[in-house]
């Protein structure tokens, strides 16, 4: 593991959103699936795969879940702790989440042009 992610394992509390973001995506880059509660053992990974980024480590559908979630998430939640994030603040950004266009991962020029808030108030303009 990376010494960032060991520092925010090592956290007691205030693990921020990005910080769990990237560690869940690493668990599952590491073979580790939900339910993360159960014992389980990850499969052996070869030594040239476990030293590339997380995104490389990823299949197609988590890679752009992974880039959706970091984007998206502390846009509308902010990139503070965690247990500071309130259960109407996650359920207003699911509402707005169903509100991203569909095609938001189509158009790399428009991701880096637009915030997703952006590009959602484009695509309620259409």
């Amino acid at each position: 593991m990376t010494d960032e992610t060991r520092a925010a394992l090592e956290k007691k509390r205030g693990i921020t959103l990005r910080e769990a973001i990237v560690l869940h995506f690493k668990l599952i880059s590491f073979g580790y699936v939900a339910p993360f509660d159960t014992p389980k053992k990850r499969m052996r990974i070869d030594p040239d795969i476990r030293s590339k980024p997380v995104e490389d480590r990823l299949n197609e559908d988590h890679r752009s879940k992974f880039r959706f979630a970091l984007s998206f998430c502390p846009e509308v939640l902010d990139d503070i702790a965690v247990d500071e994030i309130s259960f109407d603040e996650v359920n207003d950004a699911l509402e707005t989440m169903w509100r991203v266009p569909k095609n938001h991962g189509r158009s790399s020029a428009d991701l880096k042009k637009y915030s997703t808030i952006k590009l959602i108030e484009i695509g309620d303009a259409k």
